[in-house]
């Protein structure tokens, strides 16, 4: 899947939120967000456009999870596309106002917070320990670059404060306010009598069978854990010393073995420029290609690529990058998109390129051929790799001699 913004998922503050747009929408109408006109975006919000891509990954992203959960035929359900798409158009909007109200309120996430989460996030770890090389292979085959996931990250993030703030905030009255007061500056006068066990200790006596009576009554109150004697050895691998010196041949040998693991297949960064229909009709597809023909003319005759991108382009995590893509390699953006790509010299200028997103034009910039490690970078890996086979060999020897020990004698392990 090529860049696009994730839906959220709104909840019941998003409801709320919507309430608030609906009055918005009554001047003007929910139905001139999705009719076909010249304008290139699908709504407005304050100076914010939303655009028809987004709105179109949208409502196939709401229309997806609806199949998963109801089955393929929505119409049955009681959904159709233009009750889809209107959904989707709102849930977009909300979030944009949710965002544009957060800024205003002075809500803010700095680098070191994004940095932060980014760092906590399992998927992007190797060994515990965050790998940055880890990090862009799992947004590679999300068919994110690190831009798109940032960029949403801190939108989620600022959302989340404000959703926070909502969500966590108390009215209180002027008189739970009176209420508290007095209760925290109340003050009270009483007298008190205190009676040491002392005075009355001598005038009590117990006997002998009081004490085994309350006893009785109360054995529970006596009762100790159960407690054994065993005798245990611990064997642990961890322990088994191993000798530091491994053969080269076996090191060469599993290396040629595991040959696949040191490869880097070849990657490829690119640029794209995506035109996405203003609506799933033909009409829409059409208009989609004639736009992006234009645009291929306007960058055949020189217009500069980055600035055309970030004007026109329907990807909103790549169009402020100037298109710009990263590096990815096979498997990871869609078919038509990938085949493109690879069949394109460095330089070269691709014809609109078709995806279910819309239209593509295309531009190679850079190819980073398929590479292998040499031994000498990952020997030492290989070296712990063999010990530990070793070692995990020869614990499961030890275990099954113990065992058999144990068994043979079962009154004792000296």
């Amino acid at each position: 899947m090529l860049l696009a913004i994730r839906e959220r998922i709104m909840g019941f503050l998003g409801w709320v939120i919507l309430s608030l747009i609906f009055v918005a929408f009554a001047f003007w109408g929910l139905d001139s967000y999705l009719q076909t006109s010249s304008i290139t975006y699908a709504a407005r919000v304050n100076d914010t456009e939303i655009s028809s891509g987004q709105l179109e990954n949208a409502y196939q992203s709401l229309a997806a999870r609806l199949r998963e959960s109801l089955g393929n035929d929505l119409d049955k359900a009681g959904f159709d596309e233009t009750m889809l798409r209107e959904r989707a158009l709102d849930n977009l909007v909300a979030e944009e106002l949710l965002i544009q109200a957060a800024g205003e309120a002075g809500f803010s996430v700095p680098d070191a917070a994004i940095a932060a989460q980014i760092n906590s996030i399992d998927a992007f770890k190797q060994d515990g320990v965050f790998s940055k090389e880890q990090y862009s292979r799992v947004l590679r085959n999300q068919g994110m670059s690190p831009d798109l996931f940032e960029w949403t990250l801190k939108r989620e993030l600022i959302a989340n404060q404000m959703k926070t703030g909502i969500a966590f905030t108390a009215a209180a009255t002027s008189d739970d306010f009176s209420r508290i007061y007095r209760l925290e500056a109340q003050q009270r006068r009483f007298d008190y009598l205190l009676l040491p066990k002392s005075m009355v200790a001598d005038r009590v006596a117990v006997s002998s069978a009081d004490i085994e009576e309350y006893y009785n009554n109360h054995t529970d109150a006596f009762m100790s854990r159960e407690q054994v004697r065993v005798q245990y050895i611990e064997l642990n691998a961890a322990d088994i010393q191993m000798e530091s010196i491994v053969d080269e041949e076996r090191v060469e040998a599993l290396y040629e073995e595991q040959a696949v693991r040191f490869v880097t297949p070849e990657e490829r960064r690119a640029r794209h420029i995506l035109i996405s229909p203003s609506n799933a009709g033909e009409q829409g597809v059409t208009d989609a290609l004639a736009r992006a023909l234009a645009i291929a003319d306007r960058l055949a005759g020189g217009e500069d690529f980055a600035a055309v991108a970030a004007s026109e382009s329907d990807d909103p995590g790549s169009a402020a990058s100037g298109g710009d893509l990263g590096f990815f390699g096979t498997g990871i953006m869609a078919p038509e998109f990938e085949k493109a790509v690879f069949a394109m010299q460095v330089g070269e200028l691709s014809k609109p390129v078709q995806t279910e997103f819309g239209f593509h034009i295309i531009e190679l910039l850079e190819v980073r051929p398929e590479k292998r490690k040499p031994l000498a970078e990952v020997r030492e890996e290989l070296v712990r790799q063999l010990q530990a086979d070793e070692r995990a060999d020869l614990f499961y020897d030890k275990a099954d001699l113990m065992t058999n020990i144990a068994f043979e004698q079962p009154d004792t392990l000296a």
